[in-house]
């Protein structure tokens, strides 16, 4: 069982990785907007979130300051397994409360996380991926 999750986590930390490719924080992103049937021009907003189903974000994204406590909340689907990865500027971050949660009944999921005090201050991606869906965020490391 161990070993099948170690392997499901390399899976999901490699797609990440290979997603993410080019994909560097402060350049310029434009997504399809499934609402509108048109594009969206992210490069204006102090932070974006790309989605690809049915995630959405729960809740406001403030900046995260270092050494304190962070949250992030998504409305996805009903008893699902979702995994959150944070990729900083060393790599994927492996902060306790990070990966692997199954949403509640009405699609709720929840990561809780300490940013470690020596994580530089500046722009990183989250990427959120479970039940066939995925939602990249920018979030904001600050001092």
């Amino acid at each position: 069982m161990k070993q099948m999750s170690r392997i499901r986590r390399f899976a999901v930390t490699l797609f990440t990785i290979c997603f993410l490719t080019g994909c560097e924080p402060g350049t310029e992103r434009i997504y399809p907007d499934r609402a509108e049937g048109g594009f969206i021009d992210f490069t204006e907003l102090e932070a974006f979130a790309y989605y690809d189903g049915h995630i959405v974000l729960d809740g406001e994204l403030e900046p995260f300051p270092r050494g304190q406590s962070a949250a992030i909340s998504i409305a996805g689907k009903p008893d699902t397994e979702y995994h959150l990865s944070v990729i900083l500027a060393s790599g994927e971050s492996s902060a306790a409360g990070l990966g692997l949660t199954l949403s509640d009944g009405e699609g709720r999921a929840v990561w809780s996380w300490r940013v470690a005090a020596n994580t530089r201050p500046g722009r990183y991606n989250a990427v959120i991926i479970g039940g066939g869906d995925r939602l990249v965020l920018e979030i904001s490391i600050e001092e």
